[in-house]
């Protein structure tokens, strides 16, 4: 009996080292859209309904370049719903009238799910998702008299 018990604190000892080290591994990598600003200056926010054009060329309409942002990477299914209202929520924090020239980019990301290979059909794999950039503009309105 004496000789068991070793053997038990040392698997215990082991599938304490185990889940601890998973704890401090994220499972899933957060991602944040970047932001990369064009213009010094700053400008005020616009309210939460205030509508954001959004478009793949470029305006006739003079405008400032505010910034060149990139969404979160998304599902291809999801691209378009998600990546284009978060390029809005973007577009009104930095207080710009619209976002032009959006492309989509493809992002390799590591995620962790059902895998075949793997020990336990579960492991780590790389997904191809797709992520929207595009300018953040304000437009040079004249003011009236």
């Amino acid at each position: 009996m004496k000789a068991q018990r070793p053997r038990l604190a040392w698997q215990a000892l082991g599938l304490a080292v185990l889940l601890l080290a998973g704890q401090g591994c994220s499972l899933r990598p957060l991602y944040r859209p970047h932001i990369y600003r064009l213009s010094p200056g700053f400008h005020t926010p616009r309210p939460p309904d205030y509508p954001i054009s959004l478009t793949e060329a470029d305006y006739r309409e003079s405008y400032i370049e505010i910034a060149e942002v990139t969404t979160s990477p998304y599902d291809d299914r999801l691209v378009d719903s998600l990546g284009r209202s978060q390029l809005r929520d973007i577009a009104r924090k930095l207080g710009g009238d619209a976002v032009i020239r959006i492309t989509r980019n493809s992002v390799i990301v590591e995620e962790t799910g059902y895998r075949p290979g793997a020990l336990l059909r579960y492991g780590t794999r790389f997904v191809d998702k797709q992520s929207l950039t595009g300018v953040v503009v304000r437009f040079k309105r004249d003011k009236g008299p």
